[in-house]
């Protein structure tokens, strides 16, 4: 009895509930921006770039992405902010550093917001999820600022070839010539932005400047005598070592007397025990490299490198510890070099 009471019950209650209708929002189209980012921001005074992106701020980088890769300026990975910074030995507040960071910016890979880039507008697409952020840059605003920078850099660059000439020693000559240089890359780096900002001033131009720095460097270089020598090293290790001081044009000389830099190096492999299971032998090595001026001997620097390197046996794990270092030598030391002796 109370069974059927029941289903009775529950026929009565499907009968009365009916059928739900769901209702889909109308989609709302896209802004005009998206399909025509010119719209509100004419490419006689603009550049403009979209970026769609599951998230804002992923749609806000490919914006900015997008501005950067108008400029098309291809910045070797030597030369970013981090790399060219560090290899000039010049730190946040240097002559260096503002232009580097501007060079920097325009480089696509390093994913920062090119200087004087504004997020106009953004909207979410409810449909698909998508964000659309609008990105703007006013090239006459922009070209201002970057030909201020040429000519500040320009007046540094001057400072730098006086105080060259007013200088004596050697090796402070070169440290003035190298900076000079520097700054003068980095310089370079910003007349193609100009160019697509339509600024096309012959002031911008520091091709005769770059010749003669780079002259006045390159005959200095090589009348810089570096002496090498060490008394516990690999012929492989000390050739790496002056094979890194060449490439930079500084002479290698056999007589310390008439040398103007001293460089002192150490390297030992030897076999250690970590407890390995497997049969695999370790040799640890150790390279040391002390740079010195000849005159007083004071140290420039002490560039050193640890590590360990396992082969099958003991000979062969020495023999890789020898190529690890000299592999080092080859990819680190110039630039630690270059960042001790003439900055």
């Amino acid at each position: 009895m109370h069974s059927k009471l029941f289903l009775l019950s529950l026929l009565l209650l499907l009968s009365c509930g009916g059928t739900k209708t769901i209702v889909i929002p109308e989609a709302k189209p896209l802004p005009d921006w998206v399909n025509n980012p010119h719209i509100n921001h004419p490419k006689s005074i603009y550049l403009v770039a979209v970026g769609v992106a599951q998230s804002k701020f992923e749609a806000e980088s490919k914006a900015y992405e997008g501005i950067a890769r108008v400029f098309g300026v291809d910045v070797n990975s030597k030369e970013t902010l981090t790399t060219h910074v560090s290899e000039t030995g010049v730190g946040a507040n240097s002559e260096l550093s503002k232009t580097a960071k501007m060079v920097n910016q325009l480089n696509v890979k390093t994913g920062q917001k090119v200087l004087n880039t504004q997020i106009e507008a953004s909207y979410l697409d409810t449909r698909s999820g998508n964000y659309y952020v609008l990105a703007t840059l006013h090239k006459v605003r922009t070209s201002e600022v970057y030909v201020a920078q040429v000519n500040e850099n320009k007046s540094q660059i001057d400072k730098w070839l006086t105080l060259f000439e007013q200088e004596n020693d050697q090796i402070t000559k070169l440290g003035y010539l190298t900076k000079a240089k520097s700054l003068i890359d980095l310089t370079n780096y910003l007349k193609q932005p100009l160019k697509v900002l339509g600024y096309y001033g012959t002031d911008i131009d520091l091709t005769n400047t770059d010749k003669k720095v780079e002259e006045k460097r390159q005959a200095l270089l090589a009348s810089t005598k570096v002496y090498v020598h060490s008394n516990e090293g690999t012929a492989s290790v000390n050739d790496a070592i002056l094979k890194s001081i060449t490439n930079q044009g500084l002479r290698v000389t056999s007589n310390e007397q008439e040398a103007y830099i001293s460089v002192f190096y150490t390297f030992s492999a030897k076999e250690i025990n970590i407890g390995q299971k497997n049969g695999t032998k370790f040799a640890l090595w150790d390279l040391s490299i002390d740079i010195k001026r000849s005159k007083n001997n004071a140290s420039f620097g002490v560039y050193s490198k640890t590590n360990r390197a396992g082969q099958m046996n003991i000979d062969a794990a020495k023999k890789r510890a020898i190529y690890e270092a000299t592999k080092d030598i080859s990819t680190h030391f110039g630039s630690f070099f270059t960042n001790k002796v003439f900055n």
